[in-house]
């Protein structure tokens, strides 16, 4: 296995990552054009490094076990209606707290490397742009009886090597 290989998500999950962000011809494309289409350049470029995909590291799921790729369909945001982002957030996060209450208290099975074995609280991840963001996501996890943890470079961001190193730096450059 190489530095791409992901021994953490299943072969479907990496296949999307890389039908999403690699550019459709896997060829070459101008930085520029990478970025406003969402997609990567295949070569290192002084913006950044070239697309390598992802490759499985776990064996495909057996049928026993939950896998694939899902989306979540939200309601929409509509000032006319008065469905503020906020709404939108609430719902989402009601619905996946729900899914994933069902998936632990139904035993659900997921693959690992050691082989299928049932979902636990800790086997899900929501990813949030900003920690605050998180919020509605965590108080709808703890209303369905779920433990949850909410972190972010936040702990970095204010730690006193980091303003150090940050007035080492500055100094540097002037």
């Amino acid at each position: 296995f190489g530095l791409n290989a992901n021994f953490r998500s299943q072969p479907e999950i990496l296949d999307w990552v890389n039908r999403t962000f690699m550019h459709p011809e896997g060829r070459a494309i101008e930085p520029e054009a990478a970025a406003r289409s969402g997609r990567f350049t295949m070569e290192a470029s002084p913006y950044s490094p070239g697309y390598v995909p992802l490759e499985p590291g776990l064996a495909p799921a057996g049928p026993e076990s939950f896998h694939g790729v899902y989306y979540l369909e939200t309601i929409p945001c509509s000032k006319k209606d008065g469905v503020t982002e906020a709404d939108v957030a609430r719902d989402e996060a009601r619905r996946i707290a729900a899914f994933i209450r069902g998936a632990v208290d139904s035993g659900m099975m997921l693959a690992t490397a050691k082989g299928p074995r049932p979902a636990a609280p800790g086997d899900f991840l929501i990813v949030t742009y900003q920690r605050a963001a998180a919020r509605p996501y965590a108080d709808a996890l703890r209303r369905a009886g779920l433990e949850c943890r909410v972190s972010s470079g936040g702990t970095l961001a204010d730690s006193a090597a980091l303003a150090l190193l940050l007035a080492y730096l500055q100094a540097l450059a002037n």
